[in-house]
């Protein structure tokens, strides 16, 4: 339903009504009810369909604080299975005001059925925590990161970003879904259009938007919409996918498929590149079906227009379990246009064997360029995927490693290879293959890795695992392969006891010894079942030739016990021109039970250490990550996090450190102590790493420190509070009681943005919650328990005075 249509006829109703003479002064009745309709003495038609300055529940600006404070967490109630919790991800500049802002989510936790239902979303600015918007929503997921908003872009060509909301509620009175999306402005909310569908069943309805570029030439950015919806009656499910035109939420075009029985159906979109020379995008749309009549899936991909939807070209397969999968990639064939990547899968019963081909197609008519395959037993025996981000040979064209996994159930054997082929027509460069015992009892990744060898052409690393059960011994390696044929420049192994006994992966790094080569940090872990020891290594190797410049090793006691956790090599600590690392590290002491955990920042080149800090108890933590300069000395600084448990008061004391990155010193600490709670910066905050995160425009990077309680061994954020980077000020903080407090009743009824009149205003904020199903009691003026287009007209009726007593 597109709200701005339906504003433009009732704002046309007005103005008729207006031209007839019927908006006289009239007095408002009290009535039997509470929400009577009450007579206002005219009407203005105003733009302004958000809240009021007279609002009592706008403009809220979220708790002010002390330099140094954070909110207690409050202990999980063992009487109920529900806690509250708070959420918040960096927006970027949604205002103008030149300073980061945060969307806020608030909602409650339940830990028996695992779920967290998001009941509020608010849009703040980001150095003092006034409320920019605020809406209402009911939004139930299993993952705290499938978050009920994402930034659309600038959809209206203003400069900022505006966002896209979810919800999806469920009535079980009617035994209704309802979904819905709200596209709507950064800065203050205002709604630019929206959509909804409703459908039997709990799990029934779906709909889900995502920005994409300009599609339909008109210099904007425009949205993807996909939704689901079940026919009980039919017994059908239909998935669709629209292109949306972005600001005003008129559709471009529709592409539709419907299966039998719940679930019968799947569609998803892909935006990619000009394919056709028409300076335009292309859309590709994935979808499945389901016959209940000849118990058979067709999977089809569709290539389309991105303007008008209309298909290029598509390709199908039918078969009793069978999918599709096809996504964008860079030119293969230098023709100077995108290719597509073709997945297609099957699997035959007769034969319990799963087939699967990936092919390379021309983006612009599907014309196949190569095509590789692999075939294994069972639903889950075979994989492949392919890694295109190469010029293994020089010709200036994008080259592909294919990954590929295969199980065999008769020799009870899992191979694993890793082939380098040409893009444009396949042509192999080189192959490695393993074999190990058993499901599952092999590994591969070969990904490319730059130029190690200063030959110009894109090298590869390859880590590989295998399992042989005749010693029951695991052996882990990584392989640095020359690009163009597949010679070996380097490798590295380790082997350890048991079938899970040995671990080796890559952290990728830049050039850690200025010799002009890219350099590479490799983690491994290995297990001694003789001395019952596991030992954690991590070793900074030269990329050309494998030599060790340095390493760092913690053993502890057990098969799982000593653990490099991960390696942050990103960032120059010592302001000497390259990189420098801190190594996170864990172990454990049987002798007297304990674990230590510890971290050490090292310069990149050499190995010597700035400084270290470790931590050791019954149920310790630490870690680290590497900043931008918090403290304004043009030197990269480090977060620490540390957690311990004391059992004599079954209390966690978590605390977050400012550290200066070259020497360690501490520029400020936060801690917090409770049953089961925890500190964190930036949790769950994807969005840190696409923006600066300056709150308080001071050129200094900033932060969003979460507290909160730990519930089934999951994070639930209870408090999450902005805080400067230089000195760990809070600049405002959000606690997690949730934003369900009614709100006071509007002098007016009806008078739903709250400024003393019925305006249309007031009817588009009864519309706007018929059609995004927002429950706000005071735009139910018919008392009937739903908001509908009813309860839009009514006020509509009496704010043009047609309703009289």
């Amino acid at each position: 339903m597109n709200v701005n249509k339906l504003l433009n006829i009732i704002t046309a109703l007005v103005v008729a009504i207006t031209l007839v003479g019927l908006l006289p002064g009239v007095v408002a009745d009290p009535g039997d009810a509470p929400n009577t309709i009450a007579l206002s003495t005219g009407m203005g038609i105003s733009e302004d369909n958000g809240l009021s300055q007279n609002n009592p529940n706008a403009s809220k600006t979220y708790q002010a604080v002390d330099d140094y404070y954070v909110p207690l967490v409050v202990a999980l109630d063992a009487t109920s299975p529900e806690c509250s919790f708070t959420h918040g991800i960096t927006a970027g500049d949604l205002n103008g005001d030149d300073m980061d802002d945060v969307i806020l989510f608030n909602g409650t936790y339940n830990s028996i059925t695992y779920t967290y239902t998001f009941e509020y979303v608010s849009a703040v600015n980001g150095c003092n925590g006034t409320e920019l918007w605020g809406q209402k929503i009911i939004y139930v997921t299993w993952v705290l990161d499938d978050l009920p908003a994402r930034l659309a872009g600038d959809l209206d060509y203003d400069g900022m970003n505006d966002v896209i909301m979810n919800s999806r509620s469920y009535n079980p009175t009617a035994d209704e879904c309802t979904a819905s999306i709200q596209v709507m402005r950064g800065y203050d909310g205002c709604l630019f259009w929206s959509q909804s569908t409703t459908s039997n069943g709990t799990d029934s309805a779906g709909m889900w938007a995502y920005p994409c570029c300009d599609l339909n030439y008109d210099g904007k950015n425009d949205v993807i919409v996909t939704s689901e919806s079940y026919n009980s009656d039919a017994d059908e499910y239909t998935a669709s996918v629209r292109a949306i035109q972005g600001y005003d939420g008129d559709e471009l075009w529709r592409q539709s498929v419907t299966g039998a029985g719940l679930g019968g159906a799947y569609i998803w979109a892909y935006p990619c590149n000009d394919l056709n020379y028409n300076n335009g995008s292309a859309i590709i749309v994935n979808s499945q079906s389901y016959n209940s009549a000849t118990c058979e899936k067709t999977a089809t991909a569709h290539v389309k227009q991105g303007c008008d939807g209309v298909e290029l070209w598509n390709q199908s397969v039918t078969g009793t379990d069978t999918s599709i999968w096809a996504y964008p990639c860079n030119d293969l064939d230098c023709d100077n246009r995108s290719d597509l990547i073709v997945d297609v899968r099957s699997y035959d019963t007769a034969t319990d064997k799963t087939t699967v081909h990936i092919s390379a197609r021309k983006g612009y008519d599907g014309a196949e360029l190569w095509c590789q395959s692999v075939a294994g037993n069972g639903l889950d025996g075979v994989s492949i995927w392919v890694e295109l981000r190469s010029n293994l040979d020089s010709d200036n064209t994008n080259d592909a490693i294919v990954n590929l996994q295969s199980y065999n159930s008769a020799a009870d054997e899992y191979t694993v290879e890793a082939r380098a082929i040409r893009g444009y027509d396949g042509e192999e460069f080189w192959n490695k293959s393993i074999t190990g015992d058993g499901w599952d009892g092999a590994y591969i990744w070969a990904y490319p890795y730059s130029d190690l060898d200063n030959d110009n052409p894109d090298d590869v690393l390859v880590n590989l695992w295998s399992y042989d059960s005749a010693t029951d011994k695991k052996t882990a390696s990584v392989h640095a392969i020359r690009g163009c044929d597949g010679d070996t420049l380097w490798n590295k192994s380790i082997t350890g006891d048991g079938w899970d006994s040995a671990d080796m992966w890559v952290h990728q790094c830049d050039d850690l010894n200025s010799d002009g080569g890219c350099d590479v940090i490799i983690e491994s872990t290995s297990y001694d079942a003789v001395t019952d020891t596991c030992t954690a290594n991590a070793d900074a190797i030269c990329g050309y030739d494998g030599a060790t410049f340095w390493n760092k090793s913690v053993t502890g006691d057990g098969e799982y016990d000593a653990c490099i956790i991960w390696v942050e090599s990103d960032h120059d600590l010592d302001s000497d021109g390259t990189d420098d690392a801190i190594v996170n590290s864990w172990s454990y002491n049987s002798a007297t039970d304990e674990k230590t955990a510890g971290i050490c920042a090292i310069r990149g080149y050499d190995g010597d250490e700035f400084w270290n800090k470790s931590v050791t108890g019954i149920d310790v933590a630490m870690w680290a990550y590497t900043y931008q300069d918090l403290d304004g000395d043009n030197k990269d600084d480090a977060i620490i996090h540390s957690q311990s448990y004391d059992p004599a008061t079954d209390e966690y004391t978590a605390s977050v450190r400012a550290m200066r990155g070259y020497d360690g010193d501490e520029f400020w600490n936060k801690s917090i102590t409770g049953k089961d709670a925890w500190m964190e910066t930036d949790y769950h905050n994807p969005c840190h790493y696409q923006s600066n995160q300056d709150f308080d425009c001071d050129n200094l990077e900033d932060m969003l420190l979460c507290a909160g309680i730990s519930v089934d061994d999951l994070y639930i954020p209870t408090t999450i509070c902005a805080v400067k980077g230089d000195c760990g000020t809070s600049l405002w903080c959000n606690p997690a009681t949730p934003e369900t407090e009614t709100p006071a009743a509007p002098s007016v009824t009806g008078d739903l943005n709250y400024d003393d009149k019925l305006t249309s205003a007031d009817v588009v904020i009864a519309l706007n919650n018929h059609v995004s199903g927002n429950r706000n009691e005071y735009a139910d003026v018919n008392n009937d328990g739903t908001v509908n287009s009813l309860d839009a007209l009514i006020i509509l009726q009496a704010a043009a005075g047609s309703i009289r007593t």
